[in-house]
């Protein structure tokens, strides 16, 4: 059985500075260096290319594609060369070689004890993939076959649209890394068409969900009644609005968005279920909605909690137009057990993360391991991150198949053991 991931995304290079403290104005200071490939959806390439077994191990065969735009310069050979080092296959079309051109390059500077960094991003002049990179229809259609999966970055996004939305036809699952907002339809679209979306503690999108709907998404009103924390509570407005989004199906396939949390891990928010009640399609701004948010059940990992939105007129409070009744479903996971005195360097953790959670659902891991189960994969998304963390740049620590087998066992049996529980 052959199957394929296709990332589509950004491929840099990385200049790492670490400091003892960050320099004033007009001074000089020593530092240590690293130089290495970058990007968000390169890094997450990588995290799959790397853990893809010897072919003797399983009956799936896997490709990872790199789809990205990377300069004809001495810069762009070493991107190339390193991607391929680590079984990212770039020999597919759309891994555009633009000559003539600079690389992207990001400047990272970074302080330890305690950590923190700053980025500078030099865009280059490589330029990104653009609806003008259509391929031919045979070429599309080699492309998507046998895909079972399509990740993007966020970057390349006009070219990341059209491609999404064909493969939401073809039943492909798409999911999104969503950092910051980009501004643009295609971006929303990708979005929409997603379904898994990641996003930080430190963003929870608001930004993107305040754009969409013309208000902060959190906003609590004296009508409201919230008994849930405030994280767990914005957890699932988070939730909420992305559905609302959903033009492309109905509530019957709910998003799951993935929310990481650094040193407390992450957490995993689902629609378990969804009742609408002669809701009318009237214009947002002649609507008023009341929630009451309460916990329905909990665990020490997983939270069930119930949502009512009331939805009435603007013009008449005693109007109910309708209601929907949601129930959530929060996973929860630790961070991995990483002393802190151990981790050299963050950069990349989150596409790491990502990659593991990717390759955990893929027909290739399933064929292995043979659980689908979202606590599951969290886990193992977090001990890949875990690895990362413990070297320089983006990719030397990645685990291979190999190291995971050694560590976790046949099976990866032995997760369990490598994480802390957090919940709260």
């Amino acid at each position: 059985m052959s199957s394929k991931i296709l990332v589509i995304g950004a491929a840099t290079l990385d200049r790492l500075l670490y400091v003892e403290n960050y320099p004033t104005a007009d001074s000089k200071s020593a530092c240590s260096t690293f130089e290495c490939g970058g990007g968000n959806g390169a890094n997450t390439s990588c995290t799959l290319g790397r853990l893809l077994p010897p072919t003797t191990v399983t009956n799936v065969k896997m490709k990872i594609n790199l789809l990205s735009k990377i300069s004809t310069d001495g810069v762009g050979d070493f991107l190339i060369n390193e991607l391929n080092s680590y079984n990212v296959d770039t020999s597919n079309p759309l891994l555009v070689r633009s000559t003539g051109r600079s690389s992207v390059c990001t400047i990272i500077v970074t302080k330890n004890h305690p950590y923190t960094r700053t980025c500078f991003f030099d865009a280059g002049t490589v330029g990104t993939l653009d609806r003008n990179y259509a391929l031919s229809a045979v070429e599309f259609d080699e492309l998507l076959r046998d895909v079972e999966h399509i990740h993007s970055d966020s970057r390349h996004t006009e070219a990341a649209a059209s491609i999404v939305k064909t493969a939401k036809n073809l039943n492909i699952r798409i999911s999104v890394d969503v950092e910051r907002d980009r501004y643009t339809q295609a971006f929303d679209d990708i979005i929409d068409y997603a379904d898994t979306i990641f996003t930080t503690e430190d963003s929870l999108m608001r930004p993107i969900l305040e754009r969409r709907i013309g208000y902060d998404p959190f906003t609590i009103s004296e009508e409201d009644v919230i008994e849930v924390d405030e994280f767990n509570f914005k957890c699932i407005m988070i939730s909420y609005w992305l559905q609302s989004f959903n033009t492309t199906s109905n509530y019957d396939f709910a998003k799951e968005v993935i929310i990481t949390r650094g040193e407390r891990g992450s957490v995993h928010v689902k629609i378990e279920a969804i009742e609408t009640c002669d809701i009318l399609k009237l214009s947002d701004m002649d609507i008023k909605r009341i929630h009451s948010v309460k916990i329905k059940s909990e665990s020490p990992e997983c939270i069930y909690i119930s949502h009512l939105v009331m939805h009435r007129s603007k013009k008449s409070d005693s109007n109910l137009i309708g209601e929907e009744k949601v129930t959530y479903k929060l996973t929860y996971c630790g961070p991995p057990k990483v002393n802190k005195d151990d981790v050299v360097d963050t950069t990349g953790a989150g596409d790491s993360f990502i990659g593991g959670y990717i390759y955990s659902g893929s027909k290739l891991c399933q064929s292995y391991v043979g659980s689908s189960d979202t606590l599951f994969r969290l886990k193992f998304a977090s001990w890949v991150a875990g690895k990362k963390i413990l070297g320089n740049g983006a990719r030397t620590t990645l685990p291979t198949f190999e190291e995971a087998i050694k560590e976790l066992g046949q099976n990866f049996t032995q997760l369990d053991h490598k994480i802390e529980k957090y919940h709260g």
